[in-house]
């Protein structure tokens, strides 16, 4: 079995994250000891992506809100996924 939990601090742009992990066996019953994994991610906005990507020598040719090509939304902390596409110069 699997859960988390989140934080997100704004101020920092952090996303603290919580994983807990309980073995289960063939029936879904406890199978051992629960595992806990604390993540800390820092969450990057389209804009210091390509200062980053310009800084590394990239040019921004465009960005998705996912590998299905949709947008990105115009809310970069509410999108789940951010697709940069670039190439060297």
């Amino acid at each position: 079995m699997y859960s988390t939990n989140h934080v997100y601090d704004s101020g920092a742009r952090l996303l603290h994250m919580r994983l807990y992990y309980q073995p289960v066996d063939e029936r879904g019953d406890p199978a051992g000891p629960e595992r806990k994994i604390r993540l800390c991610h820092r969450q990057y906005w389209p804009e210091d992506v390509a200062r980053l990507l310009t800084r590394a020598r990239f040019r921004l040719i465009e960005t998705f809100g996912g590998f299905d090509g949709r947008p990105l939304d115009p809310v970069p902390e509410e999108a789940a996924e951010h697709v940069y596409v670039a190439v060297a110069v």
